[in-house]
């Protein structure tokens, strides 16, 4: 950023960060690397609150120039605007399945935000590469929990990672795909 963060929020998985700005921006961070994936820009005044689906996918940003926007992560792509407030947007927040919003404003009005635009239907799949993240956050614990040595995954790490992949929008993968993924992640070299 080039100016003050002004917020910051996690993304479920742990591993990405979301974070606004006084500069207009707003960015999607790796926390492992403490690197920049991607920057979002648009508001047209400093950033001063933020918010991410359950499932990581979302994100929603509210401003000093009275909008929020939606964007897609980790893409950055910006989905919507939405106005309606007579001051900064000073506090945004999902809920559970990133359907609803709300927001707060210095004007003294909250406000409820009905995302009812078409939430796309997945075919079941063996991969997709939004759900690396996941993968390789795995990887990470099954290699530490085996001293870093080459381990398999077991059962109970598999049933944790599907479970993960559920609870993030990625339900409609199948099993072995995953576990194909995972195993070339725990791959030396």
């Amino acid at each position: 950023h080039d100016d003050l963060v002004s917020t910051v929020c996690f993304v479920s998985d742990g591993m990405r960060v979301v974070s606004g700005s006084n500069d207009s921006t707003l960015r999607l961070w790796d926390v492992e690397n403490s690197k920049s994936i991607v920057k979002m820009a648009g508001h047209r005044q400093p950033v001063c609150s933020a918010a991410v689906s359950l499932d990581g996918r979302t994100l929603v940003s509210g401003s000093w120039d009275w909008t929020l926007r939606v964007w897609e992560l980790p893409s950055g792509r910006a989905l919507r605007i939405l106005d309606g407030h007579l001051g900064a947007v000073r506090g945004v927040g999902l809920d559970a399945d990133g359907r609803q919003g709300v927001s707060v404003s210095e004007d003294g009005s909250l406000r409820q935000w009905l995302f009812d635009w078409a939430i796309e239907a997945r075919a079941e799949a063996d991969w997709d590469e939004g759900a690396r993240i996941f993968v390789t956050s795995m990887a990470a614990a099954v290699r530490r929990r085996g001293g870093g040595k080459a381990v398999r995954p077991g059962e109970e790490d598999m049933d944790e990672l599907m479970q993960t992949l559920s609870q993030s929008g990625y339900g409609w993968l199948r099993k072995s795909g995953v576990e194909a993924e995972l195993l070339k992640a725990l791959a030396p070299g």
